[in-house]
């Protein structure tokens, strides 16, 4: 149950009581299924999700992930990266008019767990934000990426010269507004920052 919520395909009321028809022949009622949650109240939390595109999903795996943090300590171990050359990239899409809705729908998670995931389309018309955050608890001015059918105002970021604006055919990032980004937002400010706290020389770490 743990390892598929991980993956992101948690269980819901549905889905345990298929577990328990396939384990003992018997249909479990909504009460069995009440007192599972009391029984498991420790461990399992029972909650909504929030959707994950199945493409996404396909990194969350043991061997992704410990092969993801041995590359990364072998990284920081070899070039000793100052805390404020250490940078982390993302990108995430918001519906215009709207939003990424939750179902409503509720699936049993590790209580400990960070991750409420379940997959679910990303089918969407978008625009996406690209978004970078260092180490030291600082952000990078971010990119805006606009579906191609629509238009902006340069007058939108006067205020802020740094920020990387892009035009894409769906709203989604491509290998051109990534490389648009980082050349014209992500490199001046990370190498105006490492000049002024290091070395122009220090490593800069962007994951």
């Amino acid at each position: 149950m743990f390892h598929e919520a991980d993956e992101g395909r948690p269980w819901g009321n549905k889905e345990i009581r298929a577990k328990v028809f396939q384990l003992t022949g018997h249909r479990p009622s909504d009460f069995w299924v009440r007192n599972f949650r009391t029984r498991h109240v420790t461990v399992l939390k029972f909650c909504g999700t929030t959707g994950l595109d199945p493409k996404r999903a396909q990194a969350f795996n043991p061997t992704n992930i410990a092969d993801h943090f041995d590359k990364l300590g072998n990284a920081r171990a070899r070039y000793r990266y100052k805390i404020w050359n250490i940078y982390n990239f993302d990108e995430t899409g918001m519906q215009i008019g709207g939003g990424r809705k939750r179902t409503g729908r509720k699936y049993f998670i590790h209580r400990k767990s960070r991750m409420n995931y379940k997959k679910r389309s990303a089918n969407l018309e978008l625009v996406t934000v690209v978004e970078c955050a260092c180490a030291d608890a600082t952000m990078v001015d971010p990119g805006f990426l606009f579906e191609g059918k629509k238009t902006y105002y340069l007058e939108w970021f006067q205020k802020y010269p740094n920020i990387s604006i892009g035009l894409t055919q769906n709203g989604w990032t491509d290998d051109f507004q990534c490389h648009k980004w980082f050349c014209e937002t992500f490199i001046p400010q990370a190498n105006k920052k490492r000049a002024q706290l290091g070395s122009p020389d220090d490593p800069i770490l962007l994951i």
